[in-house]
């Protein structure tokens, strides 16, 4: 499954080039429903079975962007090595980059 999501134009640039191997994106409602199938009920969340992400630098209609291959879509809870801006307990879902497969980049 093939799903788009927007992107600053910095980072996508970081992507093409195979210099940025993970993009993160906060768990909010919004994020973890486009991401993961959840139930709000049980407060659970499943995998989506997305293979494919095309990450678009905007809304305009000839925004640059990039089809990549994704790995597995993880939620990360940090408790012992915790990147700069993170506290212990906080989470964040990792998008592993494994293979650019085509983009438009001006």
């Amino acid at each position: 499954m093939r799903i788009e999501l927007k992107i600053k134009k910095v980072f996508l640039k970081q992507i093409i080039s195979g210099e940025k191997k993970e993009e993160y994106r906060e768990p909010s409602n919004f994020n973890m429903s486009r991401l993961f199938k959840v139930d709000w009920v049980e407060k659970k969340f499943y995998d989506k079975e997305i293979d494919e992400i095309k990450f678009v630098a905007g809304y305009a209609k000839d925004a640059d962007w990039a089809i990549v291959k994704v790995g597995d879509i993880t939620l990360c809870t940090y408790i012992n090595e915790i990147p700069e801006g993170l506290k212990k307990g906080d989470q964040m879902i990792i998008i592993p980059i494994e293979e650019v497969l085509e983009y438009k980049l001006t």
